[in-house]
């Protein structure tokens, strides 16, 4: 995926995060820097999978078999952005949130240019390091963050589609998106 695609999707998330953004109260302690909501604090691309190895993955188990039969074969590659963002928790206090950028990539027509965007949410969870981004498991206890991500990854990005994707982890509230 061209550098310009992916930095134009993280300029999207970024002005949608910062245009909800509202003022609220945090620790006094905090500085104004930790009030600040919508702010990166971490970005990276967790993972880069051409079409054929992605369909390799899929067939790797019998979930995977079952997901790409629901899902049809791959057209794209996909290419995931892990990210962290700052907010503020339920009672007020400043907290991270973190979420998932899931490109389609390859030179199919199907896979470049401009592309539908697909934002995608779940529930709050109580496992801490609950990962969407983390598709190929390397977390032994985020079993169910990878599967999730992984039908994600496969239903979406995987045939086209741009997800986003941002949870707030174990937390009681609600991030409002466009």
């Amino acid at each position: 995926m061209p550098v310009a695609m992916r930095n134009a999707a993280l300029a999207l998330l970024t002005c949608s995060t910062f245009g909800f953004s509202v003022p609220a109260s945090a620790n006094p302690r905090c500085d104004d820097g930790c009030r600040a909501r919508g702010q990166l604090p971490d970005h990276h691309v967790s993972l880069k999978l051409s079409a054929p190895a992605f369909s390799k993955l899929l067939a790797s188990s019998d979930a995977g078999q079952q997901l790409a039969q629901v899902a049809g074969t791959p057209a794209c590659g996909v290419e995931i952005v892990y990210y962290r963002y700052r907010t503020i928790g339920s009672a007020g206090e400043p907290t991270i949130a973190s979420g998932a950028l899931m490109m389609p990539s390859g030179r199919a027509a199907a896979c470049s240019g401009p592309r539908p965007l697909m934002i995608y949410a779940h529930g709050t969870t109580a496992y801490r390091n609950y990962n969407l981004a983390d598709i190929t498991q390397t977390d032994p206890g985020n079993v169910d963050g990878a599967g999730e991500g992984i039908g994600v990854a496969a239903i979406y990005a995987a045939q086209g589609y741009i997800g986003w994707r941002a949870t707030m982890r174990a937390r009681r509230c609600r991030i409002t998106r466009i």
